[in-house]
């Protein structure tokens, strides 16, 4: 296990650290998974600080725990014969067995983090009557408050809103539906996910040059909230106007949508302007963030409902100094303001976010207004060392609730 006092930067100063190791259990679905960085930067934070890290997961990618430090625990059978059986059999024979195995393992913390909510009700619920279960929080971050609700599901989380000890959200907006649920406002607080700004130096691009080809460059799983079809309808437009320079864009993602998109390409003619470059690396994704000109992002509400939270590369793009279009979509607004720190569209509306677009491509004084602010922005409510800290202080004096 990880945790050893080094003297080394945390969540705590040497003098602020507790005497013993914390130790803190996340409950995940796939660990590790390259597409939640915010939950790897929680326990990275936490382990560096001298906590003592379990993790419980329905799929572990790795069952070695010295690549990690950690102490990894499988939710479901891992051997072959079992994991047929527990895939084939009936929920009211599965759901017993993780329980008990939830239990089990949340016994042997001192404090649980569940990112998203399904995740804390399935703790709520194995910890019923449970004389030793310790304080747990859980993390809305999106899908979890959004699809997850739809078709009658408004009560699956009755039981996380009467027994875990703090509900925490990434937005305002998902405050407040939670709170319209029934949640219990004193247990209910915002907390926001952040960026490395280390790893994201600032090099805005906001001067005067008409670099040609103007480089655009979008991040995101290939599903429909991400909304890259009106994306290429916006490219497609910006490529028939002859006052602009040449443009490229380029698609870091793969998902269920990839081959309609890329046909949709084609048959917009973009083939020689748009690139599907598969997912990448995040030291790729840096990479590729540092050589653009332009992020967009035009996430929208999908048909079963399914809506974003805020999402971490747009922070990151910010952070790094490129001028960002996205949309009025769930919690977006709040992290960027519109003429002030990027600008929005209206979801689905492939001819207004054309408009954006146009306008940071023409006009340098305005990419320079709204980098500069961006990054002022990141720096003061989405630096993810100042939000690890926080959120290492909010498990601390969970922690003592159970001394």
């Amino acid at each position: 296990m990880t945790g050893a006092d080094d003297g080394s930067s945390g969540p705590w100063t040497r003098s602020e650290r507790p005497a013993r190791g914390l130790k803190v259990g996340f409950r995940v679905g796939q660990y590790p998974c390259l597409s939640e960085t915010f939950i790897a930067a929680q326990i990275a934070a936490l382990a560096q600080s001298g906590s003592y890290i379990s993790i419980l997961a329905d799929q572990l990618q790795t069952a070695d725990a010295t690549e990690t430090g950690h102490t990894l625990v499988a939710a479901k059978p891992r051997g072959r014969p079992m994991a047929w059986l527990h895939s084939i059999a009936p929920w009211r024979i599965r759901e017993p067995w993780l329980a008990a195995t939830e239990r089990k393992w949340a016994q042997q913390q001192e404090v649980v983090v569940c990112n998203f909510g399904w995740f804390g009700a399935s703790l709520a619920r194995a910890l019923r009557d449970c004389p030793k279960a310790p304080p747990f929080v859980t993390i809305f971050h999106g899908d979890d408050v959004s699809r997850s609700l739809q078709q009658g599901n408004e009560r699956i989380y009755e039981e996380l809103f009467a027994s875990g000890n703090l509900l925490l959200t990434v937005s305002e907006l998902w405050r407040s539906r939670l709170l319209s649920l029934g949640a219990p406002e004193e247990r209910v607080r915002i907390h926001h996910m952040g960026v490395n700004l280390a790893e994201h130096p600032f090099v805005p691009k906001m001067g005067d040059e008409r670099r040609s080809p103007f480089r655009i460059v979008h991040v995101a799983r290939l599903v429909e909230k991400k909304g890259t079809e009106y994306l290429l309808r916006a490219i497609a437009r910006l490529r028939g106007s002859a006052d602009l320079p040449s443009l490229e864009l380029d698609i870091i993602g793969s998902g269920p949508l990839e081959a309609k998109l890329r046909q949709l390409s084609e048959e917009l003619g973009l083939a020689d302007n748009v690139h599907f470059l598969g997912p990448l690396p995040h030291d790729d994704v840096r990479r590729q963030l540092a050589a653009a000109d332009l992020f967009v992002l035009p996430s929208v509400t999908a048909a079963d409902g399914d809506m974003e939270g805020i999402p971490v590369v747009l922070m990151e793009a910010m952070a790094s100094g490129l001028p960002v279009v996205s949309t009025r979509h769930s919690g977006i607004p709040e992290l960027v303001r519109h003429e002030h720190s990027g600008l929005l569209a209206d979801e689905r509306d492939d001819e207004e976010l054309f408009y954006q677009i146009r306008r940071i491509m023409q006009d340098s004084q305005l990419r320079r207004h709204l980098v500069t602010n961006a990054r002022q922005t990141i720096e003061r409510e989405f630096d993810q060392q100042r939000q690890n800290q926080a959120f290492a202080e909010i498990l601390l004096e969970l922690a003592r609730t159970r001394d």
